[in-house]
């Protein structure tokens, strides 16, 4: 367990930031608990499913201060570039403190760093 009680806010395509992915629950903001491994990252979203995304799926990590329509304080989410199947989308979550954001951003960001050596 990497994190308690994030919370999920969103999946879009990335070429289209303000296009929301509905299909699977991902349409659906909520809380979730963050999980990280060498395998991938784990979603598990409360009373919606999981998201899992592989390491091998993930392009890249970065900080946000947007999502479709949800605005917060600069650098207040992170965002997951990725790819499911050969489509390029972007998962936004927001961390429930400071600390925690910066523990699950440099999580993030290692795996996404070890999947571009490769």
């Amino acid at each position: 367990l990497l994190a308690k009680q994030a919370h999920y806010v969103a999946t879009s395509y990335s070429s289209n930031l303000l296009k929301r992915i509905v299909a699977f629950g991902l349409g659906n903001r909520g809380r979730c608990d963050v999980f990280s491994g060498d395998s991938g990252i784990v979603l598990v979203r409360k009373g919606e499913p999981d998201l899992a995304i592989e390491t091998k799926a993930i392009i890249s990590v970065e900080l946000a201060d947007h999502a479709i329509d949800r605005g917060v304080e600069a650098d207040g989410l992170i965002r997951i570039n990725w790819l499911n199947g050969e489509i390029q989308v972007s998962t936004f979550i927001r961390a429930a403190t400071r600390q925690q954001q910066k523990m699950i951003f440099q999580k993030f960001h290692s795996l996404a760093a070890k999947e571009a050596i490769k």
